[in-house]
């Protein structure tokens, strides 16, 4: 490594990733260096990269958190009250319409189907509100 530092004849541009254990990248831009010159460039960065890494595993553990048990929301009953609502709805239209231009005519609109699924959810969920479009 002495080397690269008293030759200013050869050039190296080196950026070095790592682990504690391994180097994980090495990206470079080299002249005119053998074999042996990288390979000590690489292992003196790796050395020297070893106070920063201990730097960051200490800060990882001064900012750690305790781990807590999560628990998904239940939605079972606001999913099978929304499939209830689509199935009564298509089923009516269905029924109710003969022609293409018929259906097409009196399809409800995007708005009124909002308000039915979020009346629906708040049936199910007090903390959802009728918000929005």
């Amino acid at each position: 490594m002495q080397d690269l530092r008293l030759n200013p004849e050869q050039r190296l541009d080196l950026v070095v990733a790592g682990t504690k254990d391994a180097v994980m990248m090495v990206e470079s831009e080299a002249y005119e260096l053998s074999e042996a010159e990288m390979l000590g460039a690489v292992n003196f960065a790796h050395e020297h990269i070893q106070p920063v890494i201990d730097l960051i595993v200490d800060l990882a553990e001064d900012c750690a958190k305790e781990p807590f048990d999560f628990q998904p929301a239940d939605y079972s009953e606001l999913s099978a009250l929304l499939k209830l609502l689509a199935k009564k709805t298509c089923a009516q239209h269905l029924r109710s319409q003969t022609s293409k231009s018929a259906r097409s005519r009196q399809r409800c609109s995007r708005s009124d189907q909002r308000r039915s699924y979020r009346r629906a959810a708040c049936r199910c969920e007090p903390w959802f509100r009728d918000e929005g479009p």
